[in-house]
């Protein structure tokens, strides 16, 4: 990781995953061939008050929620987020991301299989590539925090 000072504020550039964020304009990308970004610091704007055009699959049990849906914050196009008691304090884990709609619905079954089962998963592994996750990885000495380990409550 570098950080550079310009004259108006920080760029942190993550060289190794090809990562970048500005403090001046407080936006933040993904290098891609042209140079250019995929996604903004502010894409997720345009995920608001339009989820049932994006939404893909949704499974709600008790209080499990496996959720699939288009998305606008990621290196994919589709992923599939997980809430559940035992994860992460209740909160969202993103655990798949896809290029595809036919591959977020069967990534959305596979968890459906998985967080159904008899004997739930010991950890999950947050994958989310959005704004907030290329932060943390880019202040962050490791990814241990992206590994959700169950809780026995």
């Amino acid at each position: 990781m570098v950080c550079v000072w310009s004259a108006t504020g920080w760029v942190i550039v993550n060289m190794h995953k090809q990562k970048w964020w500005d403090s001046t304009t407080s936006t933040a990308g993904l290098k891609i061939e042209n140079g250019g970004s995929k996604m903004g610091m502010f894409d997720f704007f345009s995920m608001a008050n339009n989820y049932e055009e994006r939404k893909v699959e949704r499974f709600e049990r008790d209080k499990l929620v496996i959720d699939t849906c288009r998305v606008t914050d990621s290196e994919k196009d589709y992923e599939t987020g997980i809430i559940h008691p035992k994860y992460n304090d209740g909160e969202w884990v993103i655990v798949q991301l896809y290029d595809t709609k036919t591959q977020s619905k069967r990534g959305h079954k596979k968890w459906v299989g998985k967080m159904t089962a008899r004997a739930l998963p010991k950890q999950l592994k947050d994958v989310s590539t959005c704004e907030v996750a290329f932060m943390i990885d880019s202040v962050s000495e490791d990814e241990d925090w992206r590994t959700i380990e169950k809780t026995k409550k």
